[in-house]
């Protein structure tokens, strides 16, 4: 989560959800051309703008499982009108890309893709931007950890475990600024003590989302007789979906997409 802020709704994980998935990075670039095709480019986002394509093979609109009160579609339509369309945040565990770490193997306590940077402020103030990164090269911002209540940060310096508010150091955020530099996520602020290089961290992280569009369609394609677990009638009822193999009509997919937090 942003410290000391209210946890945001997570967005339900349901049963129906198949393939395809599509996981889709954005930028916002402005280019100015000249007259003799030379270019300025001028980057306008640092961290990607992520967007997911989610399609929900079935949605039952009965009760099973533990969907014992309120169906998976009821869920999923619930949701998305308490979030008012596209216009609140909410949180997004994807099943594929939640985690950092491992943060130290035995006998190797550089872990790359696990390595968190430590920043200095130019006036003896150290800062390590809780981030990750795909390929050991570029980083992107977390902006919120999973629990996120930071329990679940892992730390090490050189190898060492770190407990995060055992000295000056504490987990911060949303975002900071540095002279030439913006972070849009959580931090340690390590205070003035330099911490022992390599900083390397393990954790579980949600991605900050919103609903791509204000208006989403469900498609029932199969209805179904009395029997266990059917709600009273005008209740609901039948097999829903979003996009699936039996969909004919509708947009078919369900888009997600990346909503950060403004930096205080």
């Amino acid at each position: 989560m942003s410290i000391g802020t209210p946890p945001l709704p997570v967005f339900p994980t349901l049963p129906g959800l198949t393939f395809t998935v599509v996981k889709s990075p954005g930028f916002n670039t402005l280019i100015d051309p000249a007259p003799n095709a030379y270019e300025v480019r001028l980057a306008q986002t640092v961290n990607p703008v992520w967007t997911w394509t989610l399609i929900y093979d079935f949605l039952h609109d009965f009760f099973w499982g533990s969907f014992s009160s309120v169906s998976e579609l009821r869920t999923l339509m619930g949701f998305f009108n308490g979030q008012y369309g596209k216009a609140n945040s909410f949180l997004f565990s994807d099943p594929d890309d939640n985690a950092v770490g491992p943060g130290l193997i035995v006998s190797t306590p550089n872990i790359p893709l696990a390595e968190l940077q430590v920043i200095n402020d130019g006036a003896g103030h150290y800062y390590s931007p809780l981030q990750r990164t795909l390929d050991g090269v570029t980083y992107e911002d977390i902006t919120d950890l999973n629990p996120q209540d930071g329990s679940g940060l892992a730390l090490w310096t050189n190898g060492t475990p770190f407990a995060i508010g055992s000295s000056s150091s504490s987990l911060k955020g949303p975002g900071f600024a540095l002279p030439g530099k913006s972070f849009m996520g959580l931090y340690i602020d390590w205070g003035t003590a330099n911490p022992a290089l390599p900083v390397t961290a393990a954790f579980n992280f949600y991605f900050r989302v919103r609903f791509d569009s204000d208006m989403q369609d469900f498609e029932k394609f199969l209805a179904l007789g009395d029997q266990a677990g059917q709600p009273p009638a005008g209740q609901g009822g039948g097999y829903w979906t979003v996009g699936g193999s039996e969909s004919q009509n509708g947009s078919g997919t369900l888009k997600l997409r990346t909503a950060r937090p403004a930096p205080l």
